[in-house]
Parts: C-alpha cells; sequence; structure tokens
C-alpha cells in the first residue's frame, strides 16, 4: 500500500463514520467524494483489518442501489451486514434495501486547503 493509499484509507474511514445509524452509503458515493475511482474504494475497503473494520461503520457501505445479491448467493461477509443493517431498522424488500434512495447519506469530500469549513467544498 502507497502512501496515498493510507491517507485515502484514513479519509475514507473518516467519511464512514460519518454515515449516521439507520442510514447507507455506497463505493461509488465514497469515490465521488474522494475523486478516485470506485474500484480503488472497493479495494481499500477489502484490505482493512479487523481492528479499522471494527472502529468504522463499515457495514453501512452498501452495493450499489442498495441491491443485494440473492440469498443463496450472498456471502458470510454480506450475511453478517445485512444483520448489522436490520438492528438499525434496515431491511430488504426482495434484493434492494427498502427506502435506499431516502436511506443514501450525502457524502462531502475532504476539505481543500482552502476550506476551513470542512464541507470539502
Amino acid at each position: 500500500m502507497t502512501s496515498g493509499d493510507i491517507g485515502t484509507k484514513t479519509a475514507l474511514l473518516d467519511m464512514i463514520g460519518t454515515v449516521p445509524p439507520g442510514r447507507v452509503t455506497t463505493a461509488a458515493d465514497l469515490a465521488a467524494a474522494l475523486d478516485v475511482p470506485p474500484k480503488r474504494v472497493s479495494m481499500l475497503l477489502g484490505a482493512l483489518t479487523r481492528a479499522e473494520r471494527h472502529g468504522a461503520p463499515v457495514h453501512r457501505v452498501v452495493p450499489k442501489q442498495g441491491r443485494f445479491k440473492r440469498p443463496e448467493d450472498r456471502t458470510p461477509v454480506q450475511l453478517i451486514q445485512l444483520v448489522a443493517l436490520e438492528k438499525e431498522g434496515l431491511m430488504l424488500e426482495g434484493q434492494r434495501l427498502a427506502g435506499f434512495d431516502a436511506l443514501r447519506w450525502p457524502i462531502a469530500g475532504p476539505p481543500g486547503p482552502d476550506d476551513s469549513s470542512g464541507t470539502g467544498q
């Protein structure tokens, strides 16, 4: 992992930490805020340590459009994620999070060099 990846990972974890219980975001939303490709966000999420995973609400980063795999195709990680989301009151309708569009949390990018407001804009 490069020093750029470490900085991006730190910013990524900070952004995920802003997503409140009962709300969600996607890798694409995070990528747009970080100005990196979604694949890079997915790679960084996959490389998180156990401590990093437990220190940030990564279960709130859901698949594109809130659509999960069919039950028989879900991985153990997705099953754990769905249990965590259910504990926050979120449910699936079929394969998609019920009310996904309303649950989506707006992610702001990291502050720029001249931005003291912390909004990233």
